[in-house]
């Protein structure tokens, strides 16, 4: 489904920690994150996180009571936003990554922290998980009502309203037929959901330029650009800036 994404490529444990730190840093490092959005980042980097964000833009567009399947989710940030902002009765996240599941599964359960130290937390962020941060990371999880599974021979037939692929279209060798199955699963008049990366440099990534030359010119419903950062480690963070697409199908 996922056509020639290796999940293999991004379940290193210091890989792993990375995108948890994208996905959760405001909980995990709030006070570093504050610190950092008031000196080295525009205003709001970091403030508001670019799931947050995203989440924000696609509820604009997104039919009450509508259903939502979102490709490539990792460990559910961006399903929650959506859910805390729609009430979504229906939430599919398809996530291919056996490692990326089991820390979903972690996060919700009650040794989120023995399985963060295992990855190297400590050495990659120069600090342990804080437990408070992951009782509200397990609270707020536990409260949506977010479906994961492995790949989408395993989500319901029937077409979605929202269609989501966030960051992940530029790890396929084939992004058009990526785009192609999500079109599939978007119900007629359904909103498609896409962002993209600004020159990620990755191994085998694929150099996408304009999420738009994918799309029929008339059908896109927003077009900007989400910030955000990653860090890499306790004194290193890296600035990213995606593209960002709404187009109705």
């Amino acid at each position: 489904m996922f056509n020639n994404v290796d999940p293999e490529r991004y379940e290193k444990p210091r890989r792993l920690l990375q995108y948890l730190e994208m996905e959760w840093g405001d909980y995990l490092f709030e006070a570093v994150e504050e610190t950092a959005a008031q000196t080295a980042f525009p205003p709001g980097s970091r403030t508001v996180p670019f799931y947050r964000r995203a989440a924000k833009l696609v509820s604009t567009f997104h039919p009450t009571g509508g259903s939502v399947l979102e490709i490539g989710g990792a460990t559910g940030r961006f399903a929650l936003e959506l859910w805390r902002l729609t009430r979504a009765p229906s939430i599919t996240v398809v996530e291919a990554s056996h490692e990326f599941r089991r820390l979903a599964t972690e996060l919700r359960g009650l040794r989120a922290n023995e399985h963060l130290i295992s990855l190297g937390f400590h050495h990659t962020f120069g600090s342990g998980p804080p437990s408070k941060a992951l009782s509200m990371i397990r609270e707020a999880l536990l409260a949506a009502n977010i479906e994961v599974c492995s790949d989408l021979t395993e989500v319901r037939g029937e077409a979605y309203d929202t269609v989501v692929l966030l960051n992940v279209i530029d790890r396929a060798s084939r992004p058009d037929r990526l785009i192609s199955n999500a079109i599939e699963r978007t119900a007629p008049g359904g909103r498609l959901v896409m962002s993209c990366p600004f020159a990620y440099i990755e191994p085998n990534d694929q150099d996408i330029y304009n999420i738009l030359d994918f799309l029929p010119t008339d059908r896109y419903l927003i077009e900007t650009h989400l910030d955000y950062i990653i860090r890499e480690g306790p004194r290193k963070v890296v600035h990213h800036l995606s593209q960002f697409v709404i187009t109705t199908c």
